[in-house]
């Protein structure tokens, strides 16, 4: 159970990042 959530918990922290990046992006081509 406990490497099942960390994983799930590196997933989430990797798709927060890339949804950042993407939201930066964004940002830079509206700008």
């Amino acid at each position: 159970m406990k490497i099942k959530k960390h994983v799930a918990i590196e997933k989430y922290v990797l798709y927060r990042v890339f949804t950042c990046q993407s939201c930066i992006a964004n940002i830079l081509l509206i700008v």
